[in-house]
């Protein structure tokens, strides 16, 4: 049977960004992405990923898929639950920034940014964590003690986990799902 839980933590923004963050590393590996330049989610950006220095404590919420389906199906079921979520949580807490998960809101058509054309939702886009620099892995490992597990030889892994974060300015409770 398929399950779904969270685990959240709590870490100053400088804290992370000291132990969690190497922007060179990860921008050359967003290079080697088919998606690079491709998704508005994705980089090159026309903005500063320093951008997050203006926030003193980040929210990171690990949502771990156990049993899971076909990679399509996990991803479509965990951003039905996180997306409206990190939303619901800017709401609440204006001047925060959300990090979500590979963008799905134009997921039966291309995204407009092959075409040189503006984002269809700019409102609802987010970027990923890692775009930003963040190391997905060591911050699941170290904060969440959770390893990151990869398919091999065709097979799916028993479990994915996705990252998402909420940075912000206030100090707030977020409570975890678990379904």
């Amino acid at each position: 049977m398929v399950t779904i839980s969270q685990q959240i933590r709590a870490i100053a923004v400088a804290d992370y960004i000291a132990g969690y963050r190497d922007v060179e590393r990860f921008r050359k590996l967003c290079r080697q992405c088919p998606r690079y330049g491709k998704t508005w989610h994705c980089p090159p950006y026309d903005f500063s990923v320093d951008i997050v220095q203006r926030y003193s404590i980040v929210h990171l919420i690990a949502t771990q898929v156990t049993e899971p389906a076909d990679i399509d199906t996990v991803m479509d079921t965990v951003w039905k639950i996180t997306h409206p979520m990190l939303m619901d949580l800017e709401k609440r807490y204006p001047d925060s920034m959300t990090f979500g998960m590979a963008c799905r809101l134009c997921a039966k058509q291309q995204c407009t940014r092959v075409n040189g054309e503006p984002c269809r939702h700019p409102d609802m886009m987010r970027h990923s964590i890692e775009s930003f620099g963040f190391d997905v892995s060591k911050t699941l490992s170290e904060l969440f003690g959770i390893t990151l597990l990869w398919g091999r030889n065709g097979q799916q892994p028993r479990q994915y986990t996705f990252l998402t974060a909420l940075f912000t300015n206030h100090d707030i409770n977020i409570t975890p799902l678990t379904l």
